[in-house]
């Protein structure tokens, strides 16, 4: 176990939106987030929420930066 202080909440969020964004586009789905949530708890349990409802803040926190099953995947392509 380590010494290191607590991450703060904003510490916490930026640090759950760098490892979603590090998956491959089609695996940040709603559909993923269950999936990526036990991920966390496995590999990076200092960066879940403390307090009941973890799994509805990691949500929130990533409702931003879902991708929806209709969504174009041109705009990916387009970058060359």
């Amino acid at each position: 176990m380590t010494n290191r202080a607590p991450m703060k909440a904003a510490e916490q969020a930026r640090r759950i939106v760098d490892l979603w964004q590090e998956r491959p586009r089609w695996q940040r789905t709603t559909d993923h987030l269950l999936r990526f949530y036990g991920w966390l708890l496995e590999h990076e349990p200092a960066v879940i929420p403390a307090g009941p409802g973890s799994i509805v803040k990691v949500s929130t926190i990533l409702a931003a930066h879902l991708i929806y099953q209709g969504e174009s995947r041109i705009d990916s392509c387009q970058i060359r």
